[in-house]
């Protein structure tokens, strides 16, 4: 996995653990064969829960079809919506933001 200048600046400002997550993902045969996913983590920052979900982005009939989802019972993410993108470059895959498409 190879990460933009975006990703990596989430990295070192506390939100490397979402990384984590998405390329952890990546050992579900489902998610990895997907060459563009879209991963999005929403954070209810009252109850410091989030939900992270992982879907096709609607790419073949425009109709998202969901890849992943996991619950996070705890974080201390300070932002309401982290949106990423991971695209298959070669024998690569780039995690990126999506401003960075």
């Amino acid at each position: 996995m190879l990460l933009t200048d975006g990703a990596k600046f989430l990295c070192d400002n506390g939100m490397g653990w979402f990384i984590d997550l998405v390329v952890s993902w990546q050992t579900k045969a489902e998610v990895r064969a997907e060459p563009m996913q879209f991963w999005t983590l929403t954070t209810d920052l009252e109850k410091h829960t989030a939900i992270a979900v992982c879907t096709d982005g609607g790419q073949e009939d425009n109709h998202a079809m969901s890849l992943a989802r996991q619950r996070i019972p705890y974080t201390d993410c300070p932002l309401k919506t982290v949106k990423l993108y991971v695209c298959q470059e070669g024998d690569n895959k780039i995690i990126l933001l999506p401003s960075e498409y």
